[in-house]
């Protein structure tokens, strides 16, 4: 049966959300009607809020095109049929236009962001579903004894991103004095060379995957068996770094880059350094009862 899909990857859609004066974006309307024709495409009649250009037409009777937002905050219907004729075939294609995408107020690079300024429908797609429903690609499992943070955080590049996330992972702390995440110190000038590693991954388009702990009760060498975690860091601004959570309710953080309007995400948050203090490492304060204070103790030398 003919319908709307995704070129990249085949996945059949009924809606997409894109962005307003982003890039063209590529889809494909596939197959025609019973008898093999190929299907015209056009909007139902309305004001001209995405333009639809027809690349060429396809085997199977299908049709590659683009489309872009030209009016934001608006819905438009694509149709496939034959023409000359109101007989529709494909189930019809939703557009809802949004905002012009931006980085997160405040960051020099945001990955989710580059996500929606993308010229791939596919990344596009990922971005609606991380903003729209993220637990399927970002959270990790809950189990008791099936933890995942580790591997989960280091998928979220090959996931999202296209490129391998970074998984390096030696020790920022000093020897502890105490197992309190407050009294963890960490070498200042050596602080600075990691935050400047971390920004250089980042500026070429790689997430950092950072081991943190976020209890009081690790050993003098802390450990996989200490109350740690994993995230993944996908921005940075300054004295800030935005990172995915696989832990659902570990952070919370209320997202306005991309194409949406500023939006809460239980899978993000943001990690502060003082560049005048690092020898306090980076860290996240617990904004609720429900969310945890992290400490980064390694990562990227």
């Amino acid at each position: 049966m003919a319908h709307f899909e995704i070129p990249e990857n085949g996945e059949g859609i009924t809606a997409f959300n894109i962005p307003y004066l982003g890039k063209p974006l590529t889809l494909m309307q596939w197959g025609g009607d019973a008898a093999g024709n190929q299907l015209a495409l056009n909007f139902d009649p309305g004001p001209p809020a995405v333009e639809l250009k027809i690349i060429k037409k396809m085997p199977a009777a299908s049709t590659l095109f683009t489309v872009r937002g030209l009016m934001d905050d608006c819905t438009v219907t694509l149709n496939a049929f034959i023409p000359g004729t109101a007989q529709t075939y494909a189930k019809e294609l939703t557009f809802n236009v949004l905002g012009k995408p931006v980085n997160h107020p405040g960051y020099t690079v945001d990955l989710l962001a580059q996500l929606a300024q993308s010229s791939s429908a596919k990344k596009v797609h990922l971005y609606n579903l991380v903003m729209t429903k993220p637990a399927p690609l970002l959270k990790q499992n809950t189990e008791r004894g099936h933890y995942n943070c580790g591997d989960v955080s280091a998928s979220y590049g090959g996931k999202l991103f296209g490129a391998k996330t970074s998984v390096a992972n030696y020790a920022y702390y000093l020897p502890p004095t105490s197992d309190r995440m407050a009294d963890l110190r960490f070498d200042a000038n050596t602080m600075r060379l990691r935050i400047n590693s971390i920004r250089g991954l980042l500026n070429q388009g790689v997430s950092v995957r950072v081991w943190l702990v976020h209890d009081d009760g690790f050993g003098t060498h802390i450990t996989a068996t200490d109350p740690t975690h994993y995230v993944t860091i996908v921005g940075y601004g300054e004295g800030k770094f935005l990172f995915i959570d696989p832990w659902p309710q570990g952070s919370a953080f209320r997202y306005a880059g991309g194409m949406y309007p500023p939006t809460d995400n239980k899978f993000f948050g943001e990690f502060w350094y003082d560049p005048g203090h690092l020898e306090m490492g980076i860290r996240k304060d617990a904004e609720s009862e429900n969310q945890m204070s992290y400490v980064i103790v390694g990562g990227p030398p």
